[in-house]
């Protein structure tokens, strides 16, 4: 299992999440039980494979999440730390949501 990271090393996740396409592309991965190919990921998002790849790399490369190669399919795998963090987060803001009469449907 993978601990809350600290420091530098949490500083560096946070930074490659600042970006809104990084970001909603490791919650798909954390809506799809922690992982899903780079393909479907792209076409969700609405953007190219390449660009999809591009992101995923960067937060590869901050420890948020990796990859793996099956067959034809490259297959990203969000770290047990951030989608414990982001589904915490997802609660929340439902918990708000409704609090205030809000849907989240």
């Amino acid at each position: 299992m993978t601990s809350r990271p600290s420091g530098p090393k949490l500083a560096l996740e946070i930074k490659a999440l600042s970006d809104p396409t990084r970001l909603e592309l490791v919650e798909l991965i954390a809506g799809s039980r922690g992982h899903q190919s780079v393909a479907f990921l792209a076409e969700r998002a609405s953007i190219s494979p390449a660009l999809a790849s591009y992101h995923l790399g960067i937060a590869a490369k901050a420890g948020i999440l990796h990859s793996s190669k099956r067959g034809s399919f490259t297959v990203a795998l969000a770290g047990k730390w951030w989608l414990s963090a982001l589904e915490s987060r997802r609660n929340l803001i439902n918990n708000l949501l409704e609090q205030m009469g809000v849907g989240t449907d």
